[in-house]
């Protein structure tokens, strides 16, 4: 059976999301090599990679508080990639992220959303997103994501139950919970 066809979940879209221990514990086993944390917002206020390249899966929420939306900084010598499933810059998360990433040199991101708006799935993507840079290197990787952004969110739920079949996955809010007005507007979401 296709790992696109393993998802079976009547409403999985509406919850679901990963936390930190389960992306820990996933990229820990995964790209032990390049996996550097899994970190909330205001850590990135003094982080400093000590090895490259160096990946990070950052919460768009401060320490402590409940979380948000998972995001990914993978920092290289001479660049640093950062993933949004939302498609936005690291601006658009506040100063930490801001900063963090004009400390790391030239920035690259991708230009195009995959995630919808009633998802809980950013940190599947954020897996997809890891482990294809790491274990399948090819600009095109997020290229099988369409412009269905809930098909896209079927497609990458399927896709981390096959690759990553020991997390236990539970219910919760969608990423968009946590967005305001302006964030709205700044991403284009209407």
């Amino acid at each position: 059976m296709s790992w696109k066809s393993t998802s079976t979940a009547k409403f999985w879209w509406i919850g679901k999301p990963l936390y930190t221990s389960q992306l820990e514990e996933g990229l820990a086993c995964h790209i032990p090599e390049q996996f550097a944390g899994v970190l909330a917002r205001n850590q990135l206020q003094t982080l400093q990679p000590t090895r490259y390249p160096s990946a990070y899966v950052v919460n768009t929420d401060d320490a402590g508080q409940p979380g948000k939306h998972w995001t990914v900084f993978v920092c290289e010598k001479d660049h640093c990639d950062f993933f949004d499933s939302f498609d936005c810059s690291p601006e658009v998360y506040g100063q930490d992220f801001a900063d963090f990433a004009r400390r790391q040199g030239p920035l690259r991101h991708n230009t195009r959303r995959i995630q919808g708006n009633q998802s809980a799935v950013c940190g599947h993507y954020c897996f997809f997103y890891l482990w294809h840079k790491f274990h399948v290197p090819s600009p095109h990787a997020l290229s099988v994501f369409q412009s269905n952004l809930t098909e896209n969110d079927r497609l990458v739920h399927a896709w981390a139950h096959h690759h990553f079949p020991c997390l236990s996955f539970e219910d919760g809010e969608t990423c968009l919970g946590f967005m305001n007005d302006n964030m709205l507007e700044l991403m284009d979401l209407s």
